[in-house]
């Protein structure tokens, strides 16, 4: 078997396991009577093997062109949103007529 079929294969296991886990529910902290240690730790535990088999054999299934591109456009689109805010929120102070926090935020019609 070559290594992108291992890769592939791998990859799907990975990702049911982490569907597995959706339905386990949000822990936040360790339950000691039952021994069940927090999701977020368990969704970690899954996704580093996960993350050093890509490394070292990628995968054309997760690491493609599209997933690449969406990678760069996503951390632009991060760098950016800071300064769209800043500008976007002093513009709508001047025409949006509801408070900004809380409950007078959400117009009611």
């Amino acid at each position: 078997m070559n290594k992108k079929r291992v890769s592939d294969i791998v990859s799907i296991v990975f990702c049911g396991a982490l569907l597995l886990l959706s339905f386990y529910g949000p822990r936040k902290f360790f339950d000691w009577s039952l021994g069940l240690p927090p999701t977020h730790l368990l969704i970690s535990l899954l996704f580093l093997p996960w993350a050093l088999c890509l490394l070292t054999k990628p995968s054309k299934f997760v690491v493609n062109k599209y997933i690449v591109d969406l990678g760069r456009v996503s951390f632009s689109a991060y760098i950016l949103h800071f300064a769209v805010l800043k500008y976007v929120g002093s513009g709508l102070k001047v025409v949006w007529p509801f408070g900004t926090v809380g409950v007078f935020s959400i117009p009611l019609l």
